[in-house]
């Protein structure tokens, strides 16, 4: 019985951290985007810059929710810093 128990915590627990480890960081913030949630999106987004993450991505990705805002003018410094780290990547 004990060991049924053990058993059954340790599938439970590898479980749980396959589901949380579905939705990264990026992954939420990509939901925050894709549903017109700009703001949201960029403070999330802002969030990932200092991590491992790509950062031509991230930045364009911020250039674009500042764009879709109407915010033309603080998307300009994101796009061009998507540029230079794609530039940089190849």
């Amino acid at each position: 019985m004990y060991r049924k128990s053990i058993n059954f915590l340790f599938w439970g627990l590898c479980l749980l951290l396959g589901i949380t480890a579905c939705n990264s960081p990026l992954k939420v913030a990509k939901k925050s985007y894709n549903r017109a949630e700009y703001q949201k999106a960029i403070g999330q987004l802002k969030e990932l810059l200092n991590t491992g993450e790509d950062k031509a991505e991230i930045n364009g990705l911020i250039a674009e929710s500042y764009r879709r805002s109407n915010r033309m003018k603080e998307a300009e410094a994101y796009y061009k810093a998507a540029l230079d780290a794609n530039s940089n990547n190849d």
